[in-house]
């Protein structure tokens, strides 16, 4: 993995509303608008894989996050929500391209 977003999609990146934000995003000061670059969420969920090697075949691959319920902090509660359904499972497909 090369990078992900972790913000919140109802925040900034480092404050709770766009006020108590300094810090934006130099990509999306490019064409949202916002000359500074703050945008809610951090422009939503999405992470950047890179494969660094030859010939890496990926396909049929499964890529699993989890997070942390939110009442409680220790790690035991993997999957958001009530646990009875997998979340956070991307199947890459078996297509040669």
């Amino acid at each position: 993995m090369n990078g992900y977003n972790a913000i919140s999609s109802g925040k900034y990146i480092d404050g709770n509303d766009y006020v108590d934000s300094s810090k934006g995003d130099a990509y999306f000061a490019s064409f949202t608008g916002m000359p500074d670059g703050r945008v809610q969420g951090n422009g939503g969920n999405w992470f950047e894989l890179v494969v660094t090697g030859q010939n890496v075949d990926i396909r049929g691959w499964e890529i699993r996050w989890v997070e942390e319920g939110s009442d409680n902090g220790d790690g035991t509660d993997l999957w958001y929500g009530d646990g009875t359904i997998d979340r956070g499972i991307l199947e890459l497909s078996n297509d040669d391209i």
